[in-house]
């Protein structure tokens, strides 16, 4: 094992110590300063929140069972998340739920639209703190919007509001925790039509091989020309399933997506592309 990996290892046990957790942040994120995650988002700019930045899984230890499985934080973009919800049918019947919502920008995306409920589930207390705050930012400004809950746990095992949902992940951990978090929301569509929104489908094989999902929409979605600059791709996948008893499924495939395009991991563990 060489220098850097020990180097990270150590730096992720004395992550789990709050104190210290919040130093060697910072220090990550001057170091990446130059960074194009790290300049502030446009987004971020127009809400005055922030949901920026980008941290290693090392960093985001805080000594739960969970954190080997986790893979980084970066907030989605937010151009195609609203590219995605705006083919969800019926929003207002339907909550919103982001499992492992870092700082929160899904959410803020999704007060955009007319959800019953948002809710956003994060392991990391330090990211669930921030995204608390973002919320209690945006529904300020926006005191008609749909209020955002942010809750701190295992969102491989969430506690799931009643009626119909719409679950984002954006490749939060690793395949593990994905296999039980499918298996989670199976069980819980055995009485209402889950809408699985599934951002970079590092893991899609497990969905596509999960005999209570089938796909519903799958696109490669051009990032907003204001936040090329703020991305390290131009373009990013996204598919969604759709579970549920057949006389709960309300929503049909969307006919103008393509939703069997194949899922290409291009990078192991980390992008996927579809083709």
């Amino acid at each position: 094992m060489n220098i850097k990996a020990l180097l990270k290892i150590a730096v992720g046990y004395a992550a789990r110590v709050s104190y210290l957790r919040g130093g060697l942040t910072m220090i990550y994120v001057w170091w990446n300063h130059d960074a194009h995650v790290n300049r502030l988002h446009p987004f971020d700019r127009m809400l005055g929140i922030n949901t920026g930045g980008s941290l290693p899984a090392y960093l985001l230890q805080s000594g739960k069972a969970a954190d080997s499985h986790i893979t980084a934080y970066c907030g989605v973009v937010p151009s195609v998340l609203r590219t995605v919800l705006a083919t969800v049918p019926d929003a207002s019947d339907r909550s919103f739920i982001d499992l492992g919502a870092g700082k929160g920008r899904a959410l803020a995306v999704a007060s955009e639209f007319p959800f019953r409920a948002i809710l956003g589930i994060e392991l990391n207390p330090d990211l669930c703190r921030v995204a608390a705050r973002n919320a209690a930012i945006v529904r300020i400004r926006y005191p008609d919007r749909t209020r955002i809950e942010v809750q701190e746990g295992d969102a491989s095992r969430p506690l799931l509001p009643d009626g119909p949902l719409v679950v984002m992940f954006y490749h939060s951990f690793r395949a593990t925790l994905v296999r039980r978090l499918v298996d989670n929301l199976a069980t819980a569509a055995a009485t209402r039509e889950i809408l699985f929104i599934y951002v970079n489908p590092v893991y899609g094989a497990i969905i596509d091989n999960h005999k209570s999902f089938s796909r519903w929409f799958a696109e490669q979605i051009l990032l907003a020309p204001d936040e090329i600059d703020y991305s390290s791709d131009t373009t990013e996948a996204v598919v969604i399933w759709r579970t549920g008893p057949p006389s709960h499924l309300a929503s049909t495939p969307r006919t103008e997506s393509n939703a069997n395009r194949v899922i290409i991991v291009e990078k192991p563990e980390w992008r996927a592309e579809l083709v």
